[in-house]
C-alpha cells in the first residue's frame, strides 16, 4: 500500500482477510469455568504477521464499519452500534492499536532479521495485547459501573493465556503460509 491507490492483489488480500477475520469471530468455544471465548485474537494477530499494520489498520477498519452499519460480523452474529458502545465494545476499539503493534512486529522479523528483533517483536506483540485489553477494560468499567480492578479480572484475566497463545499461532500460521505461498508462487 505504497499509494492512495489500492491494486487488485491488495484488494484481494483484504478482502479474504476481512472473511478470515469474519470466520474467526464466528468460532467459539468455552474455556474452562465456561467463558465463551472466539478466535477473534488468533485473527488480528495472522493478519498482523501477514500483512503489516497499513493494511491491517485498513481491514480491521473495514471489519468494524461492515459491524457498524449492520451486517453481522461480530461475535455471536452481532452488529450494529450497540456493540461498539456496549460492554465489550473497547476491545473491538482496541483491535486497531493492537493490529498496529503487531503489524510492525511482522515487519520486523521478515526476512531473517537478527535474534534481537524477534525480542522486539514479542515485546510489540505483547504490547498489543495490552492496548486491545486496556481500552476493553475501561470501557467495560465506565459501561457497567464497575472498578478498574473488577472489570480487569472480570473482562480480561480470563482471557490473557489465550490471547498470548493466539498471538503465538497467529505468528506460526503466518510463517506456514508464507513459505507455502512462496513455492506456490514459485511453481507458477
Amino acid at each position: 500500500m505504497t499509494n492512495s491507490r489500492l491494486s487488485i492483489r491488495q484488494i484481494t488480500v483484504c478482502a479474504f482477510m476481512i472473511a478470515v477475520l469474519i470466520v474467526c469471530t464466528q468460532i467459539s468455544f468455552n474455556l474452562p469455568g465456561g467463558i465463551p471465548v472466539t478466535m477473534q485474537t488468533f485473527a488480528i494477530a495472522l493478519i498482523g504477521f501477514l500483512v503489516g499494520s497499513k493494511m491491517g489498520i485498513f481491514i480491521v477498519g473495514v471489519y468494524l464499519l461492515l459491524g457498524l452499519i449492520g451486517l453481522p460480523v461480530f461475535s455471536n452474529f452481532g452488529s450494529g452500534p450497540a456493540k461498539l458502545v456496549g460492554p465489550t465494545g473497547g476491545y473491538l476499539i482496541g483491535f486497531i492499536p493492537m493490529i498496529i503493534l503487531i503489524g510492525l512486529a511482522g515487519n520486523l522479523i521478515k526476512n531473517n532479521p537478527p535474534p534481537i528483533l524477534y525480542l522486539w517483536a514479542i515485546l510489540l506483540s505483547l504490547s498489543g495485547l495490552i492496548c486491545c485489553h486496556l481500552p476493553g477494560i475501561l470501557w467495560l468499567a465506565a459501561s457497567t459501573e464497575m472498578n478498574f480492578i473488577a472489570a480487569a479480572i472480570v473482562g480480561s484475566l480470563p482471557f490473557i493465556v489465550k490471547d498470548i497463545v493466539s498471538v503465538v499461532l497467529g505468528y506460526f500460521t503466518a510463517e506456514i503460509l508464507v513459505k507455502s505461498l512462496k513455492k506456490v508462487l514459485a511453481k507458477t
